[in-house]
């Protein structure tokens, strides 16, 4: 195994911890997955080598309020899993709501960058972080823009 082959493994181990800890720790998992707490505990040791299958991350998945595994799959291959921002009061916001929000959201990612390039025409590092995190709400704002047309779009038979 090489050096990106070890970082892989370590970041889907991490994935998967984070998934474990997010549905209730290691015996609410090994319940949901059928599965001893021995065995869900290995698939969560950098030391071990078995790992969560994809139908169990699924499974594990369904009862979590984020994807770990799959975002994390999805950013391996250079992509990126759209899911959008739940908001209070969401399913009674209409569409002027929701593309207002995602406006103000980009317009915060655009505020983040133009500071950042003041300091430094090439982003730096420090900068990245707080980007990433603007960029993602700003995609799951936009996402929940695009799910609401979409919905509308099927009760009216659209298409």
């Amino acid at each position: 195994m090489d050096i990106k082959e070890i970082h892989t493994m370590r970041e889907l181990k991490d994935a998967v911890r984070k998934l474990v800890k997010e549905v209730g720790g290691v015996k609410r998992a090994a319940e949901y997955l059928g599965r001893s707490p021995s065995q869900v505990q290995r698939y969560t040791s950098p030391h071990h080598s078995d790992e969560l299958g994809v139908e169990q991350a699924l499974a594990l998945e369904r009862h979590s309020k984020t994807m770990p595994v799959t975002q994390m799959l999805a950013q391996l291959q250079g992509g990126a899993v759209l899911r959008p921002i739940d908001h209070p009061g969401r399913a009674t916001d209409g569409f002027l709501v929701r593309y207002a929000r995602a406006w103000q959201s980009a317009v915060r990612i655009h505020e983040q960058v133009a500071h950042a390039i003041v300091r430094d025409p090439e982003i730096a590092p420090r900068d990245m972080p707080t980007i990433s995190r603007h960029l993602h709400e700003t995609i799951a704002c936009c996402a929940d823009v695009l799910a609401f047309l979409h919905a509308r779009q099927a009760r009216r038979g659209d298409s």
